[in-house]
């Protein structure tokens, strides 16, 4: 019995002994595309633990709230990365993403680029919502209605199979 040994990156395999060669596993496109991903991946958790030490001040306010399972009995996570991208909050139970929208967030520009954000982030099977800042300032309970209401319609999500309905009330 021959054995079958994997070559390098996966760009093949090759049958011990007899030297004949098997179609790629990978594609140099498909491994170009997933070594991309992984180093937004990995630029995205470092600028994530730069960005949790600088939030604004309605970020903390709401963070000061959201952690240690203080709305609803729900694990919140501050600054996280979602692919090439951070959200704000992000609650894996629910796939929920908190946005809090302040001044990075006005002009057609930065509202084109959090349209395109938005896309991708819901394609992955995640709820985005928007909080503005002078919300959170303003009457953070509102706020807190706001994502706790989402979450709420979020109870069918499952991490593991990366799907999301909302389930009524």
């Amino acid at each position: 019995m021959r054995e079958i040994l994997p070559s390098a990156l996966g760009r093949g395999t090759a049958e011990g002994g007899g030297g004949e060669s098997l179609p790629p596993l990978l594609t140099p496109t498909q491994i170009h595309s997933i070594s991309v991903f992984l180093e937004a991946t990995l630029r995205s958790v470092t600028v994530a633990r730069r960005l949790r030490k600088s939030m604004t001040r309605s970020e903390v306010a709401l963070w000061a709230v959201l952690r240690r399972k203080q709305l609803a009995n729900l694990r919140f996570r501050r600054q996280h990365p979602l692919g090439p991208y951070i959200v704000d909050f992000y609650c894996a139970a629910r796939r929920l993403a908190v946005e809090v929208d302040g001044a990075v967030h006005t002009g057609q520009r930065a509202g084109d680029r959090d349209a395109e954000r938005d896309l991708w982030i819901k394609a992955q099977g995640v709820r985005v919502i928007r909080v503005p800042e002078s919300m959170v300032i303003g009457d953070i309970d509102e706020a807190l209605r706001l994502i706790s209401e989402a979450a709420a319609h979020n109870r069918g999500c499952s991490p593991l199979v990366g799907s999301c309905q909302a389930v009524p009330d």
